[in-house]
């Protein structure tokens, strides 16, 4: 038996990940330089994106793999579901072209604020509108907690022991 860190399973992933889209950026940044595109100052705007989006998939990614240990069927699930979620946020195209009935349903997409962000300083050359993210970290901070809070006692059989993951 192998005890290490619960918190290092989640940490592997989003390490794995992150370098990889530090070598996607850094190459998008380059061509952005290239054609004469980059966004400047702005693109510091970013950093607090990222760090949202980071925070939000991480909480989404510990919930799913929680509610996978019960229901198996959610890892199906999640890829049709994430197909839906893409096209019903305005990443390829512009909110503005989504007729005003259906923006009530688009607002209550978490990742809009977000691409509209990303949209601000890639397309315009300026900084987001960071009071317009004010939902989603709240939503997030609400979703860390409860996600901490509900699989606290679920993976770990061992009492007083709840940083610690056991495999045989």
């Amino acid at each position: 038996k192998v005890a290490f860190p619960k918190v290092c399973l989640p940490a592997i992933v989003l390490g794995s990940a992150l370098i990889n889209f530090g070598i996607i950026s850094i190459l998008f940044l380059v061509f952005l330089l290239g054609v004469g595109q980059f966004p400047g100052i702005a693109i510091l705007g970013c950093l607090p994106l990222l760090l949202l989006l980071i925070a939000l998939a991480t909480s989404i990614g510990i919930f799913l793999g929680t509610v996978n240990v019960f229901f198996r069927d959610v890892g199906q699930a999640y890829g049709i579901i994430c197909q839906f979620w893409f096209w019903f946020t305005p990443l390829v195209y512009p909110a503005s072209i989504v007729p005003e009935r259906f923006r009530g349903l688009l607002e209550l997409n978490p990742m809009v604020g977000l691409m509209e962000g990303f949209h601000t300083i890639f397309l315009e050359h300026q900084w987001p509108d960071f009071v317009s993210l004010i939902p989603i970290t709240f939503l997030t901070l609400f979703a860390k907690s409860f996600i901490s809070y509900a699989s606290s006692d679920i993976f770990c059989n061992i009492p007083n022991a709840k940083n610690i993951v056991k495999t045989d």
